[in-house]
This record gives structure tokens, C-alpha cells and sequence, in this order.
């Protein structure tokens, strides 16, 4: 279960060499990012707004990479579709 059930969670990497994990939490209509746990602690109040806009671009990417994922999955299935349409009309 999510900390906050109305948001999505993403988790991001340390800029820095750690292996720490960034358990971030972004609004889904608005892509801000409104909390940020380290170690079960919130940090979200000790990040400058460049690391905050940091984030928030990298979520934006992550998106647009799952939704490209997802599109790209689709247009194969209805592709495989579309084939196997033809060869059973073709017997």
C-alpha cells in the first residue's frame, strides 16, 4: 500500500555515487512532485527547487517512456492481430 494512495510513486536514484533510493510521490494531472522520503524520513522541505524541477523532469521522462512502451506494445499486438486475420482468411 502507497504512502499517499492519491498519488504515484516513483522511485528516483541519488544524483551521488549511494545506492539510496528516492521514494518519490507525484500528482498524475499536474506532474509536481508534493513528497520525497529517504530512508522512511521526508525530505521534500530540505530540496532546493532545482532538485525538485530535477525530479519532476525526470518523472515527465519516465512517462513519456512507459507511454511510448505501452503505444509500441499495442500497435505490435494489433499488428500480430492483423496477420493472423489474413492467413486464417487465406485458408
Amino acid at each position: 500500500m502507497s504512502r499517499h494512495d492519491d498519488l504515484t510513486m516513483y522511485m528516483a536514484n541519488m544524483r551521488d555515487d549511494s545506492d539510496a533510493k528516492l521514494e518519490c510521490y507525484f500528482d498524475d494531472y499536474s506532474n509536481n512532485l508534493w513528497h520525497v522520503y529517504v530512508n522512511g524520513a521526508e525530505i521534500f522541505n530540505l530540496l532546493s527547487d532545482t532538485v525538485i524541477q530535477s525530479l519532476e523532469q525526470e518523472y515527465v521522462k519516465h512517462r513519456r517512456s512507459e507511454a511510448d512502451a505501452h503505444n509500441l506494445e499495442l500497435a505490435i499486438d494489433r499488428y500480430e492481430s492483423q496477420r493472423e486475420a489474413r492467413m486464417r482468411a487465406a485458408y
